[in-house]
C-alpha cells in the first residue's frame, strides 16, 4: 500500500517518541552488568521477592527507574519484573524487622567454580540478597508504562548541608 507524502510545505508530524518496554536477558556476567545498570535505584518491597525452590527460580517485582524515559530531572518509573533461574540457594543479610522498601544499588556476580557463582543484590541501607546459582540466567521485563515519580535516584539527591560548617 502506497501512502501519499504530505503536501509540499507541510512537515510530516510524528507522535511523541515512545520508549518501548525493556525485555533483557542476561546469560553471562557482562549481560548481568547491563541488567544491573537498568535496575539501579529500583524500589521494591521484600514481600515482592520470592524464591521458588522447586523451579530453582528467584523472582521479584519492583518499580524500576526508567533512565531512558527520565529527562531534565523529571524521573519516571516502570513496574518491572526480574527473575533468576538455576538458583540453588538464597541468603539474606542486613534485613531488620522494619525493612519495608528496598532501593537497589547494584547486582554483582562472583564466580565460584565456573559457570557456578554468587549473584548479590545489594541495597542502599546495607541489605543484601545472595543467590547461589549454577550459572547466570536472568530476565528483566517491564510490565507497565513509565509513571512520573517524586523519588529521584540516589545520585541526584541533595544531602542536607552541615549546620556547623562555615
Amino acid at each position: 500500500m502506497n501512502e501519499a507524502a504530505p503536501p509540499a510545505g507541510q512537515a510530516e508530524t510524528a507522535g511523541p517518541a515512545v520508549n518501548p518496554p525493556l525485555r533483557l536477558w542476561a546469560l553471562d556476567p557482562e549481560d548481568l552488568a547491563t541488567v544491573s545498570s537498568h535496575m539501579q535505584d529500583a524500589l521494591l518491597s521484600p514481600v515482592n521477592a520470592v524464591w521458588l525452590p522447586k523451579q530453582r527460580r528467584f523472582a521479584l517485582a519492583c518499580e524500576r527507574l526508567d533512565w531512558i524515559a527520565s529527562q531534565d530531572e523529571r524521573w519516571m518509573r516502570r513496574e518491572s519484573g526480574l527473575h533468576f533461574d538455576h538458583v540453588l540457594r538464597v541468603e539474606r543479610a542486613g534485613f531488620g524487622a522494619a525493612t519495608q522498601v528496598l532501593q537497589l544499588v547494584e547486582i554483582k556476580f562472583a564466580s565460584t567454580k565456573a559457570p557456578e557463582g554468587l549473584i548479590d543484590l545489594a541495597f542502599k541501607d546495607g541489605e543484601t540478597i545472595r543467590l547461589h546459582v549454577e550459572c547466570v540466567e536472568a530476565c528483566l521485563r517491564d510490565l507497565g508504562e513509565p509513571q512520573s515519580t517524586n523519588v529521584p535516584p540516589m545520585s541526584q539527591r541533595r544531602l542536607p548541608q552541615d549546620r556547623f560548617s562555615r
